[in-house]
């Protein structure tokens, strides 16, 4: 299965509403539903979308299990789509074919959406030359999303919240958020540079 990474032509509802629709995709309420169907649905900027919502277990305190490991393979292959097509071609239909489980669904529609609503007040399309740099947001989404794969403690919230923060940017064509996610990246990167050489003297 093929998902073109387009935009509607039709105007797209609020995002935050598209959320709260989410458990109306779970066939039955008995599994969640697959990332194309959602993605279907929120219809606007696919990878930023993708980005979002597979962050977002690890990226707020929702009542569920870290799950980093999971879905660290799924952004790991929107994210390196992201760098190398930007935001046209065809999402891999491995990450597509993933589903997003039921609890998360139930809990980004009940707790996430109404942060959201309130986001949209204030995030809008900006800096345009920065909205369009999808290949450099892609290239921090990998950065981050194999850190959340990898089996570090401690981490994967501020890694998650970075990846999130990149995704909402590009579904807001957001050039400050954007902006902001990128600089969150290298300052994770910094900070492990720091770390690694502070443990390497103090080992060797």
């Amino acid at each position: 299965m093929k998902h073109a990474a387009t935009e509607t032509s039709s105007d797209p509802a609020p995002f935050s509403a598209a959320l709260r629709d989410l458990p109306d995709l779970a066939p039955g309420r008995t599994a969640g539903p697959s990332l194309a169907m959602v993605l279907d649905r929120l219809g606007t900027r696919v990878h930023g979308s993708a980005l979002l919502l597979l962050a977002l277990p690890d990226a707020v305190p929702l009542p569920i299990p870290s799950a980093g490991a999971v879905l660290g393979i799924p952004l790991i292959l929107v994210s390196t789509h992201l760098v190398l097509y930007g935001e046209v071609g065809t999402l891999p239909a491995r990450a597509l074919r993933w589903r997003l489980p039921l609890p998360v669904v139930e809990v980004i529609a009940d707790r996430i959406a109404p942060v959201f609503a309130r986001l949209e007040r204030w995030s809008r399309p900006r800096l345009p030359l920065v909205a369009g740099m999808e290949r450099p947001v892609g290239v921090a989404a990998l950065f981050l999303s194999v850190l959340l794969f990898l089996p570090i403690p401690f981490v994967n919230l501020p890694i998650a919240i970075g990846l999130a923060v990149l995704g909402w940017g590009l579904i807001q064509w957001d050039g400050v958020i954007i902006a902001v996610g990128i600089a969150y990246a290298l300052a994770i990167l910094v900070i492990l540079g720091v770390a690694y050489g502070m443990l390497r003297n103090a080992v060797f």
